[in-house]
């Protein structure tokens, strides 16, 4: 479900950068419990799976800022 809820919301948000707080919000509603890590690791279980789905680089890291999809 967190893999999901993240990528829906790059999606949304196509083209436009998403940071890791933003996603940690979006995620965890405010709650404290998420990580930066957290973020991270859904990122990477999703870019597995996608690349297993064929879709190879859909994801953009832009360092120091976000994640995003074009």
């Amino acid at each position: 479900p967190a893999e999901y809820a993240l990528l829906e919301f790059l999606v949304l948000r196509r083209g436009r950068i998403a940071s890791k707080p933003e996603l940690l919000d979006h995620l965890y509603a405010g709650d404290a419990q998420g990580s930066a890590n957290a973020v991270e690791v859904f990122v990477h279980q999703l870019r597995r799976k996608l690349k297993t789905a064929g879709h190879d680089h859909v994801i953009e890291t832009r360092r120091g800022h976000g994640y995003l999809i074009h």
